[in-house]
């Protein structure tokens, strides 16, 4: 933000009243001995938020703000993995993409306010406390009886059996989900398990364990695919476990047409990926290329950095962009 504006450290510092070797310390992630309102003034400066990974006080104040971390802190991890093993933890920096939806309802909230009273609003946001909305059940959970969950691999406390499991060849592995009695009739018939149509939810659920097991040993010879389409075909949620180059030929996200085919200088079928929503009266943004490393060399080297062209020249010819 500070680069786009065109002003240096001690610019910003000046704005935000405190010292350039400040800014610095702060782009460079030393959080350490950075006083809240030196952040707060730094967020004025630059008409944007405060989001604090734990908060601006307390004894996790002072956590690095990254989302893995606001992940693992909140409780996300230890709902992952598998019994008695270390944790998976959730899919990238989680709490980042939850908590930046009540900034901008914050931020949204703040606008109607100048709008109608003249005066602004300060926004102080704690990411890791935020995401706690998506933990609501287990939060609920332990209020009510004083348990903590932990994780349970991919089972589900409503639906049963659901898992993983292997198909034949190497690595390959098919998702499974029975979310009915009528579900789990169908499976049974299909997989020969004549004496257990009967079962139900909370029987299954009991006997989940063996469950899996004779469920391993009816698909691990057979091909994913037939068996995603003998399941699907009967009602039954399966998907088969997809490597990166299948992903292109999955006939759902070809349908959404998720995969946007883009030029790019060194290769001649790149794409990237849509938007994932897709709305009624609006199309997603297209790019006219896919991004290559140093597409924006030239950007940064003369309009950020100032080099000249002599400069910018010398640089590449000592392959130093390269």
């Amino acid at each position: 933000l500070r680069e786009l504006r065109g002003w240096t450290q001690g610019q910003l510092a000046y704005k935000a009243q405190t010292t350039a070797a400040q800014i610095s310390r702060i782009e460079n992630d030393e959080r350490p001995g950075v006083q809240a309102v030196t952040i707060g003034r730094i967020a004025l400066a630059l008409d944007t938020t405060v989001e604090y990974l734990m908060g601006q006080t307390g004894e996790w104040s002072g956590y690095a703000g990254f989302g893995n971390n606001g992940s693992a802190v909140s409780g996300f991890h230890a709902l992952t993995g598998h019994p008695g093993q270390p944790p998976t933890g959730v899919f990238g920096p989680y709490t980042d993409f939850t908590s930046v939806r009540f900034n901008a309802l914050a931020i949204l909230g703040a606008v109607m306010h100048g709008r109608r009273t003249g005066n602004g609003q300060y926004i102080d946001m704690s990411q890791g406390e935020a995401a706690l909305h998506f933990l609501a059940p287990e939060c609920l959970r332990y209020l009510r009886d004083g348990r903590v969950r932990g994780a349970e691999g991919n089972r589900d406390e409503h639906f049963a059996p659901q898992g993983v499991y292997p198909t034949a060849g190497f690595d390959r592995w098919l998702a499974l989900s029975v979310r009915s009695d009528a579900e789990w009739r169908a499976l049974c018939a299909l997989a020969g398990f004549d004496d257990l149509s009967n079962m139900s939810v909370e029987e299954r659920a009991a006997a989940h364990d063996e469950l899996d097991r004779r469920l391993e040993t009816w698909m691990e010879t057979r091909p994913g695919e037939e068996l995603e389409a003998e399941l699907q075909s009967a009602g039954i949620a399966a998907h088969r476990t997809l490597d990166t180059h299948e992903l292109g030929d999955d006939p759902q996200l070809v349908h959404r047409g998720h995969f946007i085919p883009v030029a790019h200088r060194e290769f001649s079928n790149a794409v990237v990926e849509s938007s994932r929503l897709t709305l009624s009266a609006s199309r997603a943004a297209r790019p006219g290329t896919a991004p290559w490393f140093g597409i924006d060399n030239e950007r940064v080297l003369s309009e950020i950095l100032g080099y000249d062209g002599d400069r910018v020249r010398e640089l590449a010819s000592a392959d130093v962009l390269s």
